[in-house]
């Protein structure tokens, strides 16, 4: 199956606000899903193991693009879940002026160069504990092409699925009377 952008923006923030995620880090954490997803990573897969990770622990890594670290230092230690995460999260963050980005998660490297995200695609490790910096003076990487929609299977899209409908309000009468869902037509 494939979805739009903003299907697939729209699954995600759902499915995270379902895992009681707050609205704001929904958004962060969905724009950056849908940057690596454009950036031909496995988007989907990577939600799904999100949405399987403590709260603590993915609210963890929102601290690098919030104290915006990877402008001030060359490194940062800790315990880093869903790793991919950082990379969408400092892709959608970091202003596009400013040089090449490399990142580098224990020994594997990425480069971000505007809305490029260069590096292993099939790369998945469920923790890291030292993420490095450097700005890229001279960089050449320019020939890589964006996907314009996101291939989901329909396991992984049930799965996460299962989380966006906790958002969802009970069809019951008492619901409808705290204004839950519409009447017989929603034209106002």
């Amino acid at each position: 199956m494939n979805l739009s952008k903003n299907e697939f923006v729209s699954l995600c923030k759902k499915s995270l606000r379902g895992k009681g995620h707050h609205w704001g880090v929904c958004e962060d954490l969905s724009n950056a899903l849908l940057a690596l997803a454009i950036n031909q990573f496995p988007a989907p897969n990577i939600l799904l193991e999100a949405l399987n990770t403590e709260n603590s622990k993915i609210n963890q890594i929102l601290t690098i693009p919030d104290t915006r670290v990877y402008e001030v230092s060359d490194k940062v230690a800790g315990e880093f879940y869903d790793p991919l995460i950082i990379l969408g999260l400092i892709s959608i963050d970091r202003d596009f002026k400013k040089p090449p980005l490399e990142i580098t998660l224990e020994n594997e490297v990425f480069k971000l160069e505007g809305d490029l995200i260069f590096g292993n695609r099939s790369y998945f490790k469920k923790k890291v504990t030292e993420i490095y910096f450097r700005k890229i003076v001279d960089s050449r990487d320019k020939k890589q092409s964006l996907v314009t929609r996101i291939s989901i299977d329909k396991t992984t899209l049930k799965a996460i699925e299962a989380w966006s409908n906790l958002v969802y309000a009970p069809a019951t009468e008492e619901s409808r009377q705290l204004g839950a869902g519409s009447e017989q037509s929603d034209n106002d």
